[in-house]
């Protein structure tokens, strides 16, 4: 499961006009992943999103992720 947070930066001087969006991709996971799996991740998220792919040339774009690494029942539940 993916879950996105935008976090935006607007310019108040220029009719509140968005400047940079920083994506955080919260990812759960059943085991860790590589850099180079993360960087699969980045890339299918940036190239199919429809909204960064509008703004991608004229405003910075940040894109980060996170891994949540998912809690086995078997370990979690132990008391």
């Amino acid at each position: 499961m993916i879950e996105m947070e935008v976090n935006a930066v607007r310019n108040p001087a220029h009719a509140n006009r968005i400047e940079k969006l920083t994506f955080t991709a919260n990812v759960q996971a059943d085991e860790p992943f590589s850099s180079q799996q993360a960087e699969k991740i980045a890339n299918l998220v940036v190239n199919n999103c429809g909204m960064i792919q509008s703004v991608i040339h004229s405003i910075e774009i940040i894109f980060t992720i996170n891994l949540v690494l998912k809690c086995m029942e078997t370990i979690c539940n132990r008391g």
